[in-house]
């Protein structure tokens, strides 16, 4: 149904076709402005009153002005008073109305007020007279800019009347004044509606940016297949219980269980993936409505669950976790077949056993490794006999502390590939440790060592320096990814030695691409800001790498001095089928291509998942469907081949 003129005007001055939050961010864009508006036009009065007393009669001289200022003044005081922080749209809405309705009553009465003086008044008052005028109209569209509705009633009520009005005198002067008048206020009134144009596409932005957050942290908070709390909501969850003073006792008691169900792998292994998917979905249901309201149940990734279960009593506890291990137990019957699972349950106790979140978990792990070893299908509490891997940590420190590192850290590449261009654009690098005692030790349980020992700014540089030494053969036009950690970054001497390798091996620092979990980088986030703004400034690219695994928000992104952002493997194995794995991985392809950011998915391990990407939009891959990570010798002649099929 098309819209006719008066319609669109009607809908224009009723808002009807602003959003809530443009009106509500009319609102506090003008909250200041409309006090100093009254106080101009109260001063503007004072001064033009001052000059016609005694000249016009004291009814429109002094006691209809005196009038006039009154109520500017209680205008300009309630705006002052205005709460507009936690105001509805509603209340908004009327507030602007109100608002549009009084500048034109003022107009009217301020531009009567004055022509009414004009006949009273010798020349020069008269001059004064359009001074006022012509001034307060100004003042008055510039201060009401963000409610162009205003500006509009200004120029209908007051603007086109004094003009008239100039133009019917038999004076070339005020002519000439009117004129000027149509000319400033006409390029007024344009210049507020181009401005309001883009105000409302930056809160129209805003907006869309603010509702891709929340839905994107609501996605992230929930788990793609079950649709149940995922390990980030857990974690969270968990870390806001065990916050407050050491010195305080905890408001509240609680133990953290782990639920791993055991025999899982033959399932899919048998019945295939889908199935196994299809067990874990009813698990889930089945714990949901097994644990109380007042609790918190996730799933932690794979074929385990957590609660977190509020009592003070273990044997109240192990009563729980039986019950919820017998509804596990209960027969399940999918496409047919009919079976059943088991689970090994792991507890820990808050504060009893431990005060931090991260600890607490790490004993249930604990006690639910133990469990799997020793007691299966069974309920095992924490002890403290179970903190063997303690004893291991520190083994583990003491042969970093006795290590060659130079000898026995070696690097590996895994090939980055952009496939929409058929393009081999770089390789990442990655640690490894052959320890001539332990053996082949894994970055995750070497790197997390070496943080908490002190060793990790040592074994950065040594990983830094073998990479770029092998860099110097490849084509100039590759880049080389370094990953550094929580600690590197918080080491002011990081950039400094990097740009000092790169010289010394004669690598361009714009081939360098600086990798940062964004868990690490939220560690710190103002230094690593700094850090990676130094790099930045370097010339060399900064990733983020693992997104979505941590404590994703989309101010970081915005603030950190971010090129490529790394989609994490877990979105992108999950990416294949219509789950919530792909709506994550859509929308932060969406978001790195509205921010122009590079994205690169990670862990691509299939050609259908490499194409399940490919149509979200990402161009940029790595994975094992690739390469495996190769050794230094490895990568020229892996480049070698690559070239040839150019």
């Amino acid at each position: 149904m098309k819209i006719g003129i008066s319609g669109k005007i009607y809908r224009y001055f009723t808002l009807k076709d602003d959003s809530d939050q443009l009106v509500i961010e009319r609102l506090h864009a003008s909250q200041r402005q409309i006090p100093l508006m009254y106080g101009i036009l109260i001063l503007n009065m004072l001064a033009l009153c001052h000059r016609v007393i005694g000249q016009a009669p004291l009814l429109i001289s002094l006691v209809l002005p005196g009038v006039l200022m009154a109520i500017g003044a209680f205008r300009a005081i309630a705006w002052i008073r205005f709460k507009t922080n936690k105001i509805s749209a509603i209340e908004a809405r009327r507030a602007i109305k109100r608002t549009v309705l009084i500048t034109g009553i003022l107009a009217i009465f301020l531009v009567v007020w004055a022509f009414s003086l004009f006949g009273y008044v010798d020349i020069h008052s008269q001059y004064h007279i359009i001074f006022f005028i012509n001034f307060t109209i100004i003042a008055c569209i510039v201060c009401l800019v963000s409610i162009p509705q205003a500006s509009i009633i200004l120029l209908c009520f007051a603007a086109l009347p004094t003009m008239f009005f100039l133009f019917l005198l038999e004076n070339h002067v005020f002519n000439a004044i009117a004129l000027n008048m149509t000319l400033v206020v006409g390029t007024l009134i344009f210049v507020v509606h181009n401005r309001d144009r883009y105000f409302r596409r930056g809160v129209e932005s805003r907006g869309r940016l603010k509702s891709a957050n929340v839905t994107m942290n609501k996605l992230a908070n929930r788990d793609a297949l079950t649709n149940v709390p995922n390990r980030r909501n857990f974690f969270n969850q968990l870390s806001s219980l065990v916050k407050g003073p050491p010195s305080q006792p905890p408001a509240r008691a609680f133990f953290l269980i782990l639920f791993d169900l055991d025999d899982f792998k033959p399932l899919n292994d048998i019945y295939g993936h889908g199935f196994g998917d299809k067990v874990l979905k009813v698990v889930a249901k089945r714990l949901g409505e097994a644990v109380p309201k007042n609790s918190k149940f996730a799933r932690l990734g794979g074929d385990e669950f957590g609660i977190i279960f509020f009592d003070r009593n273990p044997r109240a506890a192990q009563i729980f976790a039986r019950q919820v291990v017998d509804e596990i137990k209960k027969p399940i019957l999918i496409d047919h077949i009919l079976t059943k699972v088991d689970a090994t349950v792991g507890v820990s106790s808050f504060p009893k056993d431990s005060t931090t979140g991260d600890e607490l978990f790490e004993q249930a792990d604990f006690a639910l490794c133990y469990a799997k070893q020793f007691s299966r299908g069974k309920i095992v509490m924490f002890e403290q006999n179970h903190a063997e891997h303690i004893l291991s940590a520190a083994r583990l420190t003491k042969f970093l502390t006795d290590a060659d590192l130079a000898n026995e850290l070696s690097v590996r590449f895994q090939p980055i590939w952009n496939c929409a261009e058929m393009k081999l654009i770089g390789f990442e690098t990655l640690a490894r440790w052959e320890s001539p005692i332990l053996g082949s030790v894994p970055p995750n349980e070497f790197i997390p060592a070496a943080e908490s020992s002190g060793f990790i700014t040592t074994i950065t540089s040594i990983i830094f320096e073998k990479a770029l030494m092998a860099a110097t053969n490849w084509p100039k036009d590759l880049k080389i990814g370094l990953n550094i950690s929580a600690v590197d970054i918080s080491n002011d001497d990081t950039v400094k030695v990097v740009e000092k390798l790169c010289e010394k091996y004669g690598i361009e620092k714009r081939r360098v691409t600086i990798e940062i979990t964004e868990t690490a980088a939220m560690q710190d986030f103002e230094r690593s800001n700094h850090c990676l703004s130094e790099f930045k400034k370097a010339g060399m690219s900064i990733a983020m790498d693992d997104f979505g695994t941590g404590n994703s928000s989309l101010s970081y992104i915005q603030n950190l001095p971010l090129d490529h952002v790394k989609l994490d493997r877990s979105f992108v194995q999950s990416a294949e089928g219509e789950t919530k794995g792909r709506q994550i991985a859509s929308t932060v392809i969406e978001l790195c291509k509205a921010l122009e950011l590079g994205c690169i998915a990670e862990g691509i391990e299939s050609e259908a998942q490499l194409k399940a990407i490919q149509l979200l939009g990402c161009k940029a891959f790595q994975g094992y469907y690739f390469s495996v990570p190769m050794q230094p010798d490895q990568t020229l002649s892996y480049i070698e081949k690559h070239l040839k099929m150019r």
